[in-house]
């Protein structure tokens, strides 16, 4: 299951009317939701706030309306089943409660939140549907900041009123202690839900229900931090339970043991860096504050910048540990912000976290985790009311479309893609535009995916030709007028020709290489013009297809680069020639395919030391003979092989002789009705 994420820009809010505004992204293989963004206000001076006492108010009185509609539903359902309404077993599913029902007032009661109301809800969703493993997370993240918020606080909602205006010390220590006690009992209630998600893991093995990473951070933070003003016996509970909670995670994700490191203060986050095999350049980069004690090493400050800058180094090493300790380390900026009012994240910290999931393909589910962080972002935003000056731009979105197409999860890259087209035409912020990044890595997506997916080759395509009218007419697909157009480069017509190069569209690839040199020519747009490597991919295409005259045309390609002066052909423009002439076959197969070698030979004698043959040339031309049907085809495999293994008796460019051309050769002399080609073979093997 992939799940699809988005934090509407809180700067884009300004032009909504209504107070407080929801989006729900539906989930893209089952079309259930299953992230919500929670209300954020817009007050008159244009700065973002939590929602005041008198909308919350309204909002809770429209959840419980909307609660009683939904338990009115289920009992009509109950009554079809039953047989009391005499319906018959056609229209009983009409009766049934939706999934967006459910999941709307789950929304509803975690954006408050209230997750008692909430978890109820999702115990009643669970007996006609199987919610979303997000649901379940989010229900864990509310237990964690209610029980957080109450400990920190001592603010615990309506059984606070019997302290107010009290002054009595020994009353306000019982306060204290209630609190601390309540907010153990949320957190509790957090790793509860945890462990129930942990068992819908374990019994269905669906990902979608295995707890994140940060989820488990979450859950063993908030025991730790309600646990610190509750009795001894309480507090050894605690150790014990976030004890379990560790070993299940380390046993479902058998994380390296760096990822275990305790981020517990500042010197912990630049220790990291000893574990790179750069970490001391990295060191050296770090701002520092200077040590007037002889032969002391400089102590680099903890600043956001700086941090910063491990966690771009952390990305770059591409692994799962180096992922989860960036997510650690921006829940340890989170932390240090929100207590003690330093080292706030801004947006480069965010998308540093986010590159480091999307740059960690091994990983199942890293599209998954980078979504989180933007989550996460606006989890604070909207439940903490912290980072509200935080937008997500540009950058956010094209990590995450990088994640999928990493991942091969083309329709996902341009799910993302979409929303940043919908997100920037409303919004018109200009941090969020879709850029030449966002539509090439879709593209790049496409293109990974299509030598096993049929259709992508026609969903890059289509891609591609709206990108080429929207900047050249400067309107939308339903003749709009558009506010902004990407030019498209040879790079993103390059990714759609190695689509069409992996299922064979021969004619496809031509009329798009067509399109590009008109474009270059006719419309003076060089950015487009075709290179070497787009001839190339067009020559594959041709090769692996079964179309009629594909070998001629491609004939007509190299013959075209071979004069060019500009754009010249190498020694896999040749290859892939000589390729399409063994895939296709053909009475002269082999003969067109050694005169190009031939052509490819006189090119290198002549100085050009790009187009050099080598053992893949030989074992093409080898095929290309095979599977011609010239008479002579068998003995002229063995002269071939016999001038490379004697280059100086012959013109031949030498080449050192292959495992692949005798291979080659083998299968030559297997399928040769010559009596006499087993004794040659295993002359040659000998």
């Amino acid at each position: 299951m992939i799940m699809i994420l988005f934090v509407l820009p809180p700067s884009s809010l300004s032009f909504v009317p209504q107070s407080s505004i929801q989006i729900s992204i539906m989930s893209l293989s089952h079309g259930r939701p299953s992230f919500s963004l929670s209300p954020l206000q817009i007050e008159g001076n244009g700065e973002k706030s939590l929602p005041n006492e008198k909308v919350m108010k309204e909002n809770s009185i429209n959840t419980e309306i909307a609660e009683k509609q939904l338990f009115q539903k289920i009992q009509e359902y109950k009554d079809a089943t039953s047989g009391k309404e005499g319906i018959d077993s056609v229209n009983i599913n009409s009766k049934r409660p939706s999934v967006d029902f459910f999941t709307s007032l789950i929304d509803e009661y975690l954006a408050f939140p209230f997750p008692e109301k909430a978890e109820f809800i999702l115990d009643k969703m669970e007996e006609f549907y199987t919610p979303s493993g997000r649901l379940y997370e989010r229900l864990i993240n509310a237990w964690c900041f209610e029980g957080v918020e109450i400990t920190t606080t001592g603010n615990f909602g309506n059984d606070q009123q019997q302290y107010n205006d009290i002054d009595d010390k020994n009353v306000l220590e019982q306060a204290d202690e209630d609190a601390s006690k309540m907010g153990l009992v949320k957190a509790q209630n957090a790793a509860r839900v945890l462990d129930r998600m942990e068992g819908l893991h374990q019994e269905i093995g669906d990902l979608d229900f295995r707890p994140a990473l940060s989820t488990y951070t979450s859950v063993i933070n908030a025991l730790l931090r309600t646990s610190k003003g509750v009795t001894d016996n309480d507090n050894a509970t605690v150790t014990e339970m976030v004890e379990r909670i560790r070993k299940k995670r380390d046993s479902i994700y058998t994380l390296p043991e760096l990822t275990r490191i305790s981020l517990s203060s500042d010197q912990n986050v630049f220790d990291i860096l000893k574990n790179l095999d750069n970490g001391e350049e990295s060191f050296r980069k770090l701002r520092k504050k200077k040590s007037y004690q002889k032969n002391k090493r400089p102590v680099p400050i903890a600043t956001t910048a700086n941090f910063n800058h491990i966690l771009n180094e952390l990305a770059k090493q591409k692994k799962l540990w180096a992922s989860q300790a960036a997510e650690d380390i921006l829940d340890y900026m989170v932390e240090c912000y929100e207590e003690q009012s330093r080292l706030k994240p801004n947006i480069k910290t965010f998308n540093a976290c986010i590159n480091a999931w999307a740059q960690c393909p091994m990983q199942s589910d890293s599209a998954l985790r980078a979504k989180a962080i933007l989550e996460k972002l606006n989890v604070l935003q909207t439940v903490k009311g912290l980072l509200l000056d935080v937008t997500p731009n540009n950058v956010s979105y094209n990590s995450i479309i990088k994640a999928h197409a990493n991942l091969g999860e083309g329709d996902q890259a341009e799910a993302v893609l979409t929303l940043m087209e919908d997100f920037y035409k409303t919004s018109n912020n200009e941090e969020i535009k879709p850029d030449l990044v966002s539509f090439s890595t879709v593209l790049n997506a496409y293109a990974k995916i299509a030598p096993y997916e049929s259709g992508a080759e026609r969903k890059a395509e289509d891609l591609l030709t709206r990108m080429i009218k929207e900047y050249k007419n400067k309107v939308d697909e339903n003749g709009r007028e558009i506010s902004y157009s990407v030019q498209p480069n040879v790079w993103c017509f390059n990714a759609v020709l190695n689509c069409h190069a992996a299922r064979g569209s021969g004619n496809r690839a031509l009329l798009l290489l067509n399109a590009m040199e008109e474009m270059a020519e006719k419309d003076k747009i060089e950015a487009v013009r075709p290179d070497t490597y787009t001839y190339n991919t067009v020559l594959k295409a041709l090769a692996n297809s079964r179309e009629r005259g594909s070998i001629d045309r491609a004939r007509q390609i190299l013959d075209k680069m071979e004069s060019d002066k500009i754009v010249k052909p190498d020694s896999i423009t040749y290859n892939t020639v000589i390729l399409g002439c063994a895939n296709n076959g053909g009475k002269y197969a082999g003969r067109t395919a050694e005169l190009i070698l031939r052509q490819m030979e006189v090119r290198f004698k002549k100085g050009d030391k790009f187009v050099k043959p080598d053992a893949s040339t030989y074992t093409s031309v080898i095929k290309a003979w095979m599977f011609s049907e010239d008479k002579g085809r068998f003995r002229r495999v063995e002269e071939i092989v016999s001038a490379l293994e004697q280059p100086s008796d012959s013109d031949i460019v030498p080449v050192e002789p292959h495992t692949t051309i005798y291979n080659a050769l083998l299968d030559c002399w297997a399928k040769s009705p010559r009596p006499v080609a087993g004794k040659v073979s295993k002359t040659h093997i000998v």
